[in-house]
This record gives C-alpha cells, sequence and structure tokens, in this order.
C-alpha cells in the first residue's frame, strides 16, 4: 500500500499541477488522509476515555441508586405501615360508630314513644321463662330490679316501652350480624327490657324456677354513669362475651318532657370482629399487630411474648407506667389521639411502631415491625444494584473494545476507497462541478431567472436541467404558498374567532352566591367548533333552568344551529307566562327550528326546571339521552325515566310530554350528551350507560361538582386511551341543597 501511494504521489508532482482536476485531486488525498489519521488517534483516545469514564460513571450511578432505592423502601415501607394502621384504625371505629348509632336510634325512639304516649298503643312484653332463647332468634325479655313495685303508671310505662321492641330486634339482627349483641332499655322505674338471642346466665340460675331473677342494674357502672353524665359513652372493655371474649357497653340516658332523668338505652357487644381485624392482619416481613385502649392497656394483639402482648384483662397494666421507657413514650403518644411512628426497643429488639387513632373510643391501632427486617431489604437491594452495575460496566467495557476494533477496520477500508475513487471523479467533476457550483450559488442568493448550461451529456448536465425546472417550479411554488399561507391564516384566525365565540355564549360563571344549590359544567368539542351545549339560568329567585342539548354534526354547522337553538330556547323560557308549561316551550321551540331548515339539521335536547323552594323538578326530553339522578337518601344513582319524544327541528307541528319529579336535599342530577356514553376505545368499544353508572356510584359524592367532572373525564379518557376524540363531550352536574 505504502509503495502504491508513493508511485501515486510522484506521478502527480511530474505533472502540471495547475489543473483543477490535479488540484481536486491532491486535495482529496491530502484533506483524506489528514482527517482520517487525525479522526483515528482522536477515536481511539475518546474510545478509551469513554470507556474508563464509563465505567466510572456506572459506579456512581451504582451508588446513587443504592442511596435512593434505599430511602425509597424505607419510606415506602413506613408509608405501607401507616396506610395500614390507618385503615384498620378505620375499620374498627365505623365497627364502634355503629353501636354508637344504634344506641342513639334507640334513645330517639324511647323519647319520642314515651313523651307522646297518646300516639301509641299500650302492647304486652313477656317476662322470661326457662325455655326461651334458643341462640337463633332474638327476643325481648322484661326483668325487674329488686324490690320492685308495679303500679298501674309504670305499667303503662311498661307498655309503652313495649313499642320499641320490634325496633330493638331489627337493630340487633342488622347491627349485630352474627355477633353477641345485647340491645336494653333500663327504666329509673325500676324494669329493663332486653333483646337477645340467649337468656342472660343470671336470669335462670335454676332451670325449676318460674321467674327469672331480678336484676340490679342500678349498681351497674352503665347506669350510674350515664345518669351523672348525661351523654353518650363507650364502657371499659370487659370479660363479658359468650365465650368469655371482650365485650364492651355503649349506654346513653333518655330524659321525660320536664327534663328528668328516665332511664338508661344502650347496647352490650362483644368485640370479636374488632379481634380478628387485629389477629387476622398480616404484615410484611413478619410484624404484628396490637389495640391500646384509653387507659393504657393491651387489648389485644398478635405478639404472645413482650410487653405489647395481652395477658388478661383483670391483670392489664398501663403501659404509660412502664419500666422501658421507649414503651411508655409510644402509649403516651398513641393516646394522644394522632396518628404518628416511633423507634422503640423490646427485649434487645428494635421495632418500628406505627398507629392511628380510633376516634369512637379513644383507642390507637398500633403495628410493630422488627427494624432488622427493613435492614435486611436495604442490604438485599444493595447488594443487587452493585451486581447490576459491576455487570453492565464489564458489558460496557466489551462493546467499546469491539466498537474501537471496528473503527480501526473502517479506517482502512476508507483510506483505500477515498484513494480510488478521488483519483477517478477528480477527473470527470472538477470543471462541470465548479460552473455548476457557481450556478447554484447565484440561483441560491434569489436570482431564479438565472439559467445553468452545461452540456457534459451525462448526469451532471441532467442535474444541470433539473435545477433549471426546479428554480421555475420553486418560484412558481413560492408565489402559490404566499397565497395559500395567507388564506389557511385567514381560516385559522376566522376559526380561532369562531371558537371564542361559541364559547363564549356557554355560562362559565358558576358562582350564583346562592346556599340552596351548587352547579357545574364542561363542554370538550371534538373540532375547533362543536355542535354540543349546555345552559342554566335563574328565572326568578326560586326557579333554576338546566338545559343539556346535541347538535347534529360536527364542525361550523353545527355550531351555527347549536347557537341557534340555544337563543330560541332561553328566549323562549325567560318569556314563559307560566313558568311550569315546559311542553309548550319545546312545541314552540321546535316549530321555530323547523323553519329555514333546509339543511335537515336537528337538535337532541334536555330542559328542566328546578323550583330552589319546594325540590320539584320539571322537564322534557327532546329525543336526549337520559339523565342521571343520585337520591341522598338510598346512596344510589339511576338513569331517569324519561319520554324521549321527537328531536327539535325535523317535524313541524308536534307536541312534547311534559314530565316532573320530587328532589330532596343533597340529591344530585348529571346531564351529559352521547359523546360520553358513544365515546370509543381504539378498538371501537362504547363507553356505555353501564360504565358511567359504575363510574358515579365509585365516586364521593360529597366532593365539589368540578371534582365530581373531571373525575368523570379521567374514567372517560382511560377508556378511550389513544383513540381520537369522535364527538363532543358536554356534562353538567347540579345538586340540590335547600
Amino acid at each position: 500500500m505504502n509503495n502504491k501511494l508513493k508511485e501515486i504521489f510522484e506521478k502527480i508532482n511530474a505533472r502540471n499541477n495547475k489543473t483543477i482536476r490535479r488540484k481536486l485531486r491532491r486535495l482529496v488525498f491530502m484533506c483524506s488522509g489528514f482527517s482520517i489519521l487525525i479522526l483515528t488517534f482522536v477515536t481511539l483516545y475518546g474510545m478509551f476515555g469513554v470507556r474508563s469514564d464509563a465505567i466510572d460513571t456506572g459506579e456512581k450511578i451504582g451508588e446513587f441508586a443504592i442511596k435512593n432505592s434505599n430511602k425509597i423502601i424505607e419510606r415506602s415501607t413506613h408509608e405501607y405501615l401507616k396506610t395500614l394502621a390507618r385503615e384498620r384504625s378505620h375499620l374498627i371505629n365505623m365497627e364502634l360508630e355503629d353501636f354508637k348509632g344504634s344506641v342513639e336510634v334507640i334513645q330517639r325512639e324511647v323519647t319520642r314513644v314515651m313523651n307522646n304516649p297518646s300516639a301509641y298503643p299500650y302492647r304486652n312484653i313477656k317476662e322470661a321463662n326457662p325455655n326461651d332463647g334458643d341462640g337463633e332468634h332474638y327476643e325481648a325479655w322484661l326483668f325487674y330490679a329488686p324490690d320492685f313495685l308495679s303500679s298501674p303508671a309504670i305499667q303503662n310505662e311498661i307498655g309503652l316501652m313495649a313499642n320499641v321492641q320490634d325496633m330493638m330486634i331489627g337493630l340487633a339482627e342488622w347491627v349485630g350480624n352474627g355477633l353477641s349483641i345485647t340491645p336494653y332499655i333500663a327504666s329509673n322505674s325500676g324494669f329493663i327490657i332486653e333483646v337477645d338471642n340467649k337468656l342472660p346466665e343470671w336470669a335462670f340460675p335454676d332451670k325449676t324456677q318460674a321467674r327469672a331473677q331480678t336484676f340490679n342494674f342500678y349498681e351497674r357502672p352503665w347506669f350510674s354513669r350515664a345518669e351523672s353524665e348525661g351523654k353518650l359513652f363507650f364502657t371499659h372493655p370487659y370479660q363479658g362475651g359468650r365465650e368469655g371474649n371482650l365485650a364492651i357497653s355503649c349506654a346513653m340516658p333518655y330524659y321525660y318532657n320536664n327534663g328528668e332523668f328516665a332511664g338508661v338505652v344502650g347496647i352490650g357487644a362483644s368485640l370479636d370482629r374488632v379481634s380478628d381485624l387485629v389477629l387476622n392482619t398480616n404484615i410484611a416481613g413478619g410484624g404484628f399487630c396490637f389495640v391500646l385502649d384509653n387507659e393504657g392497656h393491651i387489648l389485644f394483639s398478635q405478639m404472645q411474648d413482650n410487653e405489647l402482648s395481652i395477658i388478661s384483662v383483670a391483670n392489664q397494666k398501663d403501659l404509660r407506667q412502664s419500666e422501658n421507657l421507649n414503651v411508655a413514650l409510644v402509649a403516651k403518644e398513641m393516646l394522644k389521639g394522632i396518628e404518628g411512628s416511633l423507634n422503640i426497643t423490646i427485649d434487645d429488639t428494635n421495632y418500628i411502631v406505627t398507629f392511628a387513632p380510633i376516634k369512637a373510643t379513644g383507642w390507637s391501632f398500633g403495628i410493630a415491625i422488627e427494624d432488622d427486617v427493613v435492614k435486611k431489604f436495604l442490604e438485599e437491594n444493595r447488594e443487587f444494584i452493585s451486581a447490576e452495575t459491576q455487570i453492565q460496566a464489564q458489558a460496557i467495557g466489551e462493546r467499546i473494545f469491539e466498537t474501537m476494533l471496528l473503527i480501526c477496520v473502517a479506517i482502512v477500508i476508507i483510506i483505500a476507497v477515498v484513494g480510488y475513487f478521488g483519483n477517478k471523479l477528480s477527473k470527470s467533476l472538477a470543471r462541470p462541478l465548479l460552473e455548476l457550483a457557481d450556478k447554484v450559488r447565484e440561483i441560491s442568493s434569489g436570482k431564479f431567472d438565472e439559467k445553468i448550461e452545461i452540456h457534459t451529456g451525462d448526469e451532471i448536465e441532467h442535474l444541470a436541467t433539473c435545477f433549471n425546472v426546479m428554480t421555475s417550479e420553486l418560484q412558481e411554488y413560492m408565489n402559490n404558498l404566499t397565497k395559500v399561507t395567507a388564506e389557511k391564516q385567514k381560516i385559522a384566525t376566522e376559526l380561532n374567532v369562531a371558537t371564542n365565540i361559541q364559547i363564549g355564549m356557554l355560562p362559565h360563571d358558576f358562582n350564583f352566591g346562592r346556599a340552596d344549590f351548587d352547579i357545574f359544567a364542561t363542554m370538550h368539542a371534538a373540532k375547533a367548533v362543536g355542535g354540543d351545549f349546555y345552559d342554566f339560568y335563574l328565572l326568578d329567585e326560586n326557579h333554576l333552568v338546566v338545559t343539556m342539548a346535541d347538535v347534529s354534526g360536527k364542525g361550523v354547522p353545527a355550531a351555527l344551529f347549536m347557537s341557534r337553538s340555544k337563543t330560541i330556547l332561553k328566549n323562549f323560557a325567560m318569556t314563559m307566562n307560566n313558568p311550569d308549561d315546559f311542553a309548550a316551550l319545546m312545541t314552540l321551540a321546535n316549530q321555530q327550528l323547523c323553519q329555514d331548515n333546509e339543511e335537515m339539521m336537528f337538535v337532541t335536547v334536555f330542559m328542566g326546571m328546578l323550583d330552589l323552594k319546594t325540590g320539584r323538578f320539571i322537564f322534557v326530553n327532546g329525543g336526549h339521552n337520559p339523565p342521571v339522578i343520585y337520591h341522598k337518601a338510598t346512596g344510589k344513582f339511576e338513569y331517569l325515566d324519561v319520554k324521549r319524544n321527537c328531536v327539535l327541528g325535523m317535524i313541524e307541528g308536534i307536541d312534547f310530554v311534559q314530565q316532573e319529579i320530587q328532589i330532596d336535599a343533597g340529591d344530585l342530577i348529571y346531564l351529559y350528551t352521547d359523546g360520553v356514553t358513544e365515546a370509543m376505545d381504539i378498538d371501537n368499544n362504547q363507553y356505555g350507560e353501564k360504565r358511567l353508572l359504575n363510574c358515579l356510584s365509585s365516586l364521593d359524592i360529597q366532593e365539589p361538582l368540578e371534582k365530581i367532572l373531571q373525575d368523570i373525564r379521567a374514567d372517560l379518557e382511560k377508556h378511550v386511551g389513544a383513540a381520537e376524540q369522535s364527538d363532543d363531550i358536554t356534562m353538567l352536574a347540579v345538586r340540590y341543597i335547600k
């Protein structure tokens, strides 16, 4: 190769070096050779540097990944424990709140019956006998206090209180749900009505006796405490379940009309479900759960052999007085009624304790996990990332070495190719190329009238001809482009103005400054302008009108028809003599829209009016999708039963049917267009009415209406995925507050 290059250079020196061809050839050889040598040196040097830097960077990234992932693991562990503690404490709190709610129901019913004797009959309630209580069905029994003295007034009181027994039995069957619970009414007059599915053991210690023993409930703490405190409360847990399990009582007093203390109502219930929630909770890594009552006693615990394990209710100690200062600190923090997390040591073992309050009783739910478990996760993560980093660094080094070899081979090939083709091309390209370059330079400066005259009979001549044609076409294209760009800019500006006008026609001020209703709406057009619209306005201080409509088609024609429809509907509504006559309003609006409708466009409309004083909601549906209504009383969503009627703008002279319903405070009405239910994913599956209903049922209905519509939109986008929006999407929600 060296001899060949030497021979070539000797021939070059022997010739006239002033020709363009020879200058071009010499320049090609010199530039390519010098460039290749420099490129080879720089590339090899850079590759060695890259290899070293890649290995160092990989190690640093590995250390950084270990540090940050360990933080994430540690933080995630704490968040997992906090979330689990919060969730379990919430479930326990709900269980106890059910008891409170049931006691309050009994107290209200007892107070109502006792203070309105003329409204209720006097009923009988049987005294218990040894054969009562089959263990399956709840019954109501009458027991007396010691030294009970009967009188006609007391017997009348017993007859009145007997009216509550059916409700107490129903509560026991519903709230109990497999638990041992005992609703009761303890009258200060000396009798007690108790509901259970099994007689208490004290009632008939001797099965041969004919009458149950007396029950001195006056001495029970729940009776005296209810009389003295005058409010609902939970007793301390006690060993009172059927199987010897923990139980608790929830009680509160009731009074005569004159404010005199009349007695106590309450429920005694086992804590089996609370125990199950604690004992059946699985903690990753082998942690354990426990419940601390408001006196610092452990009620339930999965641990059996340390200070956070339960001994017995009678022998429990207040953990706030523990000699282990860590345990005492945890107990004090837990009984503050807050969420938190602490590190403690028990029996030379370090624990992370996370806790959350059980607000109904002032208890606290705790989760403890050994600190070594978390450290084990962190060490395993470190070992895994370190091993992967080493593997990747070795792979990078090998790949870089292979790349350097390929570069060396490529450089050798390039030198040979450049030497060969440089000599050939320099002979044929120099002159026409220079001429072509000069002409192209003139054309590039904007002289499109210049023509290239080259007659070499080869591709260069063809290229020159193509350049001439290109300049002519380019000049024509630029002239046309200027015109088209101006037209497109004009159309885009007009569409933007149309969009702003259409958006401006829709009401966006949702704050009426009223406390009797909330309202919010959104509209997302499939094109720059759309055919959907919504409307809402007050006819007077007590009547709110809402409208949801969908014009056939899309784009500018639909937007124009939408504008006309919205204006006609609102004008007729504002001029109604009778605000209840919506059917006539729709008939007149249909007649107006049918006139001069040569394009045969139509609009589906749902229009309703809410009486803000009475909750009466009248409406007419013109071929539109049925709205969804939420009833607070049932806590359920359902589609409104509407008569579809005919769409507006198609047939003249038709009548519309008006309907009405009664809605209550807290109810919500959700209006939408078919862009919601007919939204399709990439497989052409529609969103559908069923999924819409399921989505609404899963939402927190107490959230602001804007948040509710955002959540529906998010579920809709989740269904649609990557598919293009095919129709306008419009939604409106109104909540009646009263």
